[in-house]
């Protein structure tokens, strides 16, 4: 209301001097009337541009306030494809440096074989060991359909196939005395599909039946990944597995299976881990195993938290996107590591 009147009062006096111009043929100097009128009318004036200068000022103030409570370094959303039902996308890295820790044989040495293991991959035309169950039915899943299955019958091996899966089983003996035999050496497997062949190196053990996933036939996509990584280091290999399926910017020659409905693996107390997708990178000789990590209680943790062989037998790499992990804020692990279980 007050700098509505100031400027009523202002118009005024602009108007009433326009009104009291000199005529040229007859200037008189202007009388004490006049003289307290101009002054009058510099004060309103300046006080109106003093105003205006205060509010310039205050809405500059207010828009760096604005500015400053923007965060200072925003990460964008990696645009996932939603490639199943199940698939969510992990959030992005709380640190601006987002590097995998790189593991030696050493560190994993210590971990426990335990009676589940992870399913493994095996390449074509390159041997591969796998560990099989001498107790249980062991299951290969091809991306094409199995033509043949070459092995020894004279070392206790059963094999049937249909289509695209395979089924091994090790014989059970039975021993006079009422107690079994399991077959314990290794034996030589080959899983001939239309373009390739598998060479699977099986070592039986007490462990459950396994499922192993042959990596594919396609010559094209092996000498495209033998290409990409042709000039890089290992370290350098690891991390662009790892940066790649983070970002969403997996080739197509690399194989990803997304299982439904997967049982959570308990890493330890409070602590689990759900496998969301299964990278292989065709022909390197490693895949990638991508978990949410939750936890029914706020808890910190590590990279070395996850070496657990329900994960993966032999990890090469490990990398979180975070390290504050609960029920309601859950963590992304990556974990690449060699095709089967050859050490």
């Amino acid at each position: 209301m007050k700098k509505r009147k100031l400027a009523v009062i202002l118009s005024i006096l602009l108007m009433f001097s326009a009104s009291s111009a000199y005529s040229s043929d007859n200037v008189t100097a202007p009388n004490n009337s006049d003289n307290a009128m101009l002054g009058q009318l510099k004060q309103l004036q300046a006080i109106k541009a003093s105003q205006q200068k205060q509010e310039s000022m205050a809405s500059q103030q207010n828009l760096q306030e604005a500015k400053s409570a923007e965060p200072a370094n925003k990460i964008s959303q990696p645009a996932y494809k939603a490639y199943s039902a199940n698939y969510k996308v992990p959030p992005s890295p709380t640190e601006k440096k987002y590097k995998p820790v790189l593991l030696s044989q050493s560190s994993f040495q210590n971990v426990t074989n335990l009676n589940v293991l992870p399913d493994a991959f095996v390449d074509p035309n390159v041997i591969t060991k796998v560990t099989f169950s001498n107790t249980d039915v062991n299951m290969i899943v091809s991306p094409e359909p199995i033509e043949d299955v070459v092995y020894s019958k004279e070392k206790g091996i059963l094999v049937s196939y249909i289509g695209k899966n395979a089924f091994i089983k090790f014989v059970i003996r039975k021993n006079p005395d009422g107690t079994y035999s399991y077959i314990d050496q290794p034996s030589e497997i080959y899983v001939v599909t239309s373009d390739a062949v598998y060479p699977i190196i099986v070592s039986p053990q007490n462990i459950e039946g396994r499922i192993i996933r042959l990596a594919g036939g396609n010559l094209n996509k092996i000498k495209e990944n033998n290409h990409m990584f042709a000039q890089m280091s290992y370290e350098k290999k690891l991390i662009k597995i790892i940066e790649d399926v983070y970002k969403n910017k997996i080739p197509d020659s690399w194989n990803v299976v997304h299982p439904q409905n997967p049982t959570p693996v308990t890493v330890k107390d409070n602590l689990s881990a759900t496998l969301i997708s299964s990278v292989d990178v065709v022909g390197s000789g490693f895949y990638l195993n991508e978990y949410k990590i939750t936890s029914t209680v706020d808890m910190h943790i590590s990279e070395t938290d996850f070496l657990n062989a329900n994960l993966v037998k032999n990890p090469s790499a490990i990398a979180l996107t975070g390290f504050e992990v609960s029920n309601y804020n859950p963590v992304y692990l990556f974990i690449v590591a060699r095709g089967g279980d050859s050490e």
